[in-house]
């Protein structure tokens, strides 16, 4: 609403809250509506009253009960009771594993900003991040651990985060905050990464070197086919059930997958029909467990630390292990990522020429994010194309030089 609204109520910081009145399906009550503590939407409240007059007065005693100062228990709260506090509400909100265990982390590096959450200033913000940035940090413990500096991106993410939780949870569940201080930081601007795929040969490579590491073992080869034709995320491959392979479909359920959306992957007849050979009982991976344990006698690897019961979390970090050795493996080559056959698929799907919602929806990515692969493809062939048809036009043509004047000899009188 801000200046253009109707009425205005002066906080006890200075502040002015602006609200109108209206009635809601005839009622002849006024309802107050006025915008919420992080800015992002507006409230409707009742005030009880049938006059105008004595409308507004509610109204105003409505919004400053609103965003009256936290309760004097929430102000104390401090930051171990915070971290209590959101992951329990994490946990009854639903939130995936990663994310319980994720956004705790970032709290805990952002605890240094004040002595209590309430505390939190957007001045007091502003100077975590300047020292976050400048700061160091470790992989390993000891004193001669290696120190790295931090990137301008690991920040970015860390803001992105800090802002979500603080609207959420410290200022609407807990009550512990009135302000969102995260997002009045100025951030470094940072490079947009460039669309990084993998060609054709770096597959090829890949794939061999997965077949001769596994003496020929199936089930690394089948689940990395999975994700090359399907495009879909490392979490999501790795939690699929044995149900969800069914009629030539593999099916990605809402519970497991990170977009909390279903969908459904197409396989090829014989990628299919392996799928099911080697399918577990419960999880489609589930002979992981079992069978690797011989492929690693047969290489003269321990296996000591090898645990016999399934888990989706243990085979997304084999995976992931996987990628970071083939790298090892040729530190002369452009590293990869197992995110990079996601980005594949869709760049794929485009020089096929499918368009870039029917891409986005078959690898269940964001049209947004799919038309960004998109556009850095559509540019790259841009350039060709002007390249090809105009570079004789745009670039200087040569003049022809005078004949006599070359030849040294003067011109006639």
């Amino acid at each position: 609403m801000g200046r253009k609204s109707a009425y205005q109520v002066r906080l006890p910081d200075g502040r002015d809250i602006g609200f109108g009145l209206l009635k809601r399906g005839g009622s002849a009550v006024y309802s107050v509506q006025f915008p919420d503590l992080d800015g992002t939407g507006y409230l409707l409240r009742s005030t009880k009253e049938t006059s105008r007059p004595r409308a507004v007065s509610a109204a105003e005693a409505v919004v400053r009960a609103h965003y009256q100062p936290a309760e004097s228990a929430a102000a104390r709260m401090t930051w171990d009771d915070l971290l209590t506090e959101l992951e329990r509400d994490l946990r009854a909100d639903g939130a995936r594993p990663a994310t319980v265990a994720d956004y705790p982390d970032t709290i805990r590096q952002a605890r240094s900003a004040s002595d209590l959450p309430s505390r939190v200033t957007a001045q007091a913000a502003q100077r975590w991040c300047n020292q976050y940035l400048s700061g160091t940090f470790t992989r390993q413990k000891g004193k001669d651990a290696k120190s790295y500096t931090r990137s301008p991106r690991t920040l970015h993410a860390r803001v992105r985060k800090l802002r979500a939780m603080w609207g959420k949870y410290v200022m609407k569940r807990l009550r512990v905050a009135t302000a969102n201080p995260w997002k009045e930081v100025d951030l470094p601007r940072i490079d947009q990464l460039p669309v990084r795929t993998l060609t054709a040969d770096q597959v090829a490579k890949f794939f061999k070197w997965i077949e001769e590491r596994w003496l020929g073992w199936e089930l690394p080869t089948l689940f990395w086919s999975v994700k090359a034709v399907t495009g879909c995320r490392l979490g999501d491959l790795c939690s699929l059930r044995t149900e969800s392979l069914r009629d030539g479909k593999l099916t990605f359920m809402a519970g497991t997958a990170k977009a909390r959306r279903q969908r459904v992957a197409v396989l090829p007849p014989d990628l299919f029909d392996a799928l099911k050979r080697i399918a577990g009982t419960l999880y489609l991976w589930q002979r992981y467990t079992s069978e690797i344990v011989g492929y690693l006698v047969r290489r003269d690897v321990p296996t000591h630390r090898v645990n016999p019961v399934f888990d989706p979390r243990r085979l997304c970090w084999w995976a992931k292990d996987e990628i970071d050795d083939f790298n090892r493996a040729h530190p002369d080559e452009p590293r990869i990522k197992s995110h990079d056959y996601r980005k594949r698929a869709v760049t794929e799907a485009h020089r096929a020429g499918l368009d870039v919602d029917t891409a986005a929806a078959a690898v269940g990515m964001s049209a947004a994010t799919a038309r960004g692969y998109y556009l850095a493809i559509d540019q790259e062939k841009a350039a060709t194309i002007m390249s090809e048809r105009l570079a004789g036009t745009l670039r200087p043509q040569p003049k022809p030089e005078d004949s006599g004047a070359s030849s040294g000899e003067l011109p006639a009188a």
